[in-house]
């Protein structure tokens, strides 16, 4: 090993604290270049950046769960890893209403999330298959005060609101019996 890593590895070697028996073992010599080499990982920072992962725009459920088990290695949840991962899953989703579905199941596990996302998947991928792109619902983003506006302001003259009419004689000098 030292031979193949070149001569700088001999200075590395010397600076371990392993016996004249455990410097010739290839799995504690190993060992320590991998502690002097390979950078520790920041499990904060590992977290941080599992908990901000959202699936992305076009990518699929396998992508996005797969990528959440990548980031989840070196978190250090220990036990609750999979429980970590369902949540992510869970909230993470681009679908709002199977998100919404998926935390009203009081018994979901990680494998039950899964398969929930790619059937919801799945049946949107044949749905726009087989309805082409005018199945996706028109957004209706018309505010109430645009109707009551409209209904107030661009209402022709003969018509008025209920309860409005103008009280006038007849031209017998009568008062309308409706309208008093």
């Amino acid at each position: 090993l030292i031979y193949a890593m070149g001569q700088d590895a001999e200075d590395v070697l010397g600076s371990f604290t392993l016996s004249e028996e455990e410097k010739g073992k290839y799995a504690s010599v190993k060992q320590g270049f991998q502690s002097h080499f390979v950078q520790r990982k920041n499990p904060i920072y590992e977290r941080a950046r599992f908990n901000m992962r959202k699936q992305q725009a076009g990518e699929s459920v396998d992508a996005f769960v797969t990528a959440l088990h990548t980031l989840a290695e070196h978190c250090e949840y220990g036990a609750f890893k999979e429980q970590l991962i369902r949540d992510r899953v869970v909230v993470g989703l681009l679908d709002a209403d199977l998100s919404e579905r998926l935390q009203l199941l009081p018994d979901l596990t990680l494998a039950t999330a899964v398969t929930k996302a790619r059937n919801s998947e799945a049946v949107k991928a044949q749905q726009s298959i087989l309805r082409g792109p005018q199945a996706t619902p028109i957004s209706c983003d018309v505010s109430t005060d645009a109707i009551h506006s409209y209904s107030q302001q661009d209402r022709p003259r003969h018509q008025r609101p209920f309860g409005k009419e103008e009280k006038q004689p007849t031209s017998t000098g009568r008062k309308c019996q409706w309208c008093g």
